[in-house]
């Protein structure tokens, strides 16, 4: 495994970690703004860039909208940059 592998599953975690910590501030506040502001955003990376990032290497899109929505750009950033 290259290096650069290394470093995006690392992020990869770190994400999966804040997304956690959304949920349970949401939970402690009694406030969902946070995920719902975080996964928003993740709407918007797939209807935005991944979506294109996906079928140019042939994921279909339940895989591609599920996994941006766990992975956010950490998921498709490293395809994006092997395609270009």
């Amino acid at each position: 495994m290259e290096l650069s592998n290394v470093n995006w599953n690392a992020a990869r975690k770190s994400v999966l970690v804040l997304g956690a910590g959304a949920f349970a501030h949401a939970i402690v506040k009694k406030n969902p703004l946070m995920p719902a502001v975080l996964y928003g955003m993740h709407l918007a990376e797939y209807l935005i860039v991944a979506r294109k990032a996906g079928k140019a290497v042939w994921y279909d899109d339940f895989r591609c909208f599920l996994n941006t929505l766990v992975y956010g750009f950490t998921f498709w950033l490293p395809m994006k940059l092997e395609i270009e």
